[in-house]
């Protein structure tokens, strides 16, 4: 939804009110000698973030995710152990409106084994899928960053952001177990790295705001992405209010007020400058996508085609762009892609998924009316509203280093998609839908030339010149016409 960028400003400094609130009263119970010390962490205090966008440089899930106790000190200066916050959040009562297994488990869970109620966590498996996914996460991040307008950095950095619910909670695809908190989205704020999560998100596009200041939230419709305060199908601005946060007695918030995050009282230290340059070299140097770090310290070029000159390495970047009608398919679903084996008996290597994120139970009556209308026609091009872009070119140079794919060019990437690229489509609660539901969907190939300039504070060069590849996918169920 457009608007989920502004609303998600008050809501996170609610949030961080609250929190803020606490940890005041907590420093008053410091020692005397020690008190000045308390109150002025306390009065610094600002939500930390999770940055899971930094692709292999970043590392893996941080240790304190996952580890059920940890040490702090007392206003005493004693180091006492005690139940870790950031492992999971226990309820003193179950909230109301809780549904189905979720209303009898009194802790959130992380990729529980199975949709029974009494699973723990399994940690091991969230540490694995972002491991696993943590370059795909990049890229995407990545892309966000090439839109200039303001809903085609939403429509991108959605797609990640709805990745990160499903790496931490688990239960997105069959055969990995059951859903955790974090991924159906009625439950996943009480899941504690939700919050890690989001402030993130926030301060993507916080630097995102620096390097185009002045893009803005335009005249736009919701399509089927409305919620309790916007219906389904309405326009909305940058001076819609966001509602239920109140700026003051008389007035909601607007997106067009909340474009300056300094009125919540805080920054980030890559946006303090304000410097249009500054945010463009930080994007350069950590959000270029993981082909630039691997291509130019020589990870791969050794094994494939490179073209280097004075400005850098030349490759050609591939995509899957995607289209789906939001009413033929569940509120929550994920397009899973993999590349298959030689043989049947070989497994399948996941090369990226677009997931889409709503509330279950949203537009049901319209579901139904269009369940009726679909069993005589295929899904048109009217009926595909929702739209997303998965990059191809990080498990492409995989292949490559494998030895699967002699480069990325052209000649070599397309008859290797044609023959190993499939895809499933998968229900938010993990079931794998039926065949019938890829004739809603539209996936496409297509590529376009990259450079990488030799200066790591400068962006990676596009021709923004779209090749299609619609051979590829063509002929298969949901694939190009």
């Amino acid at each position: 939804m457009a608007l989920f960028l502004g609303w998600h400003r008050p809501y996170l400094a609610l949030f961080e009110q609250v929190l803020y609130a606490r940890i005041q009263t907590l420093a008053t119970y410091a020692p005397e000698d020690q008190r000045e010390r308390y109150h002025w962490a306390a009065n610094s205090f600002r939500i930390p973030y999770w940055d899971w966008s930094l692709g292999d440089g970043g590392g893996g899930v941080p240790n304190f995710f996952v580890t059920e106790t940890t040490m702090v000190a007392t206003p005493e200066g004693r180091n006492i152990e005690i139940w870790n916050p950031l492992y999971k959040y226990t309820f003193k009562s179950i909230p109301d409106g809780f549904d189905d297994k979720f209303m009898r488990m009194n802790h959130t869970v992380r990729w529980p084994a199975s949709e029974s109620p009494w699973e723990d966590s399994r940690q091991t498996e969230f540490i694995e899928s972002f491991t696993n996914l943590r370059r795909s996460v990049q890229d995407q991040v990545a892309i966000a960053f090439r839109r200039s307008d303001f809903k085609g950095f939403w429509d991108a950095i959605e797609q990640v952001h709805g990745w990160i619910h499903g790496t931490v909670g688990g239960g997105y695809s069959s055969g990995t177990g059951g859903r955790g908190h974090m991924w159906p989205l009625e439950y996943s704020s009480y899941e504690p790295l939700f919050w890690l999560h989001h402030t993130n998100v926030d301060r993507l596009f916080a630097l995102w705001q620096v390097q185009n200041p002045s893009a803005d939230l335009q005249t736009t419709n919701v399509g089927s992405a409305g919620n309790v305060f916007v219906a389904d199908g309405d326009t909305v601005d940058g001076d819609t209010p966001l509602l239920p946060f109140r700026r003051n007695p008389g007035s909601f918030w607007t997106t067009n007020e909340a474009m300056d995050w300094k009125l919540f009282g805080y920054d980030y230290p890559e946006t303090r400058a304000r410097s249009n340059a500054s945010a463009r070299a930080t994007i350069a140097q950590l959000y270029s996508g993981s082909a630039r770090g691997r291509m130019t310290t020589g990870l791969t070029a050794g094994s494939m085609h490179l073209s280097f000159s004075t400005d850098g390495a030349e490759y050609t970047d591939w995509v899957i762009n995607t289209s789906a009608a939001p009413l033929d398919l569940p509120p929550t679903f994920v397009v899973q892609f993999s590349l298959v084996g030689d043989f049947s008996s070989d497994t399948s290597t996941d090369v990226g998924m677009w997931s889409i994120m709503l509330p279950a139970g949203h537009n049901q009556v319209e579901r139904r009316v269009r369940e009726v209308e679909l069993l005589s026609k295929r899904a048109t091009v009217d009926d595909m509203t929702l739209h997303g872009t998965v990059s191809l070119t990080s498990s492409l140079l995989d292949q490559v280093e494998a030895g699967n794919v002699q480069s990325l060019d052209e000649k070599d990437v397309v008859p290797f998609l044609k023959d190993k690229l499939s895809w499933k489509i998968y229900g938010g609660d993990g079931t794998q839908l039926p065949d019938s539901s890829l004739d809603s969907i539209r996936i496409n190939i297509a590529s376009e030339t990259a450079r990488i300039p030799s200066d790591p504070n400068a962006p990676i060069a596009y021709s923004n010149t779209t090749i299609a590849h619609s051979e590829v996918t063509a002929g298969k169920m949901g694939g190009a016409n």
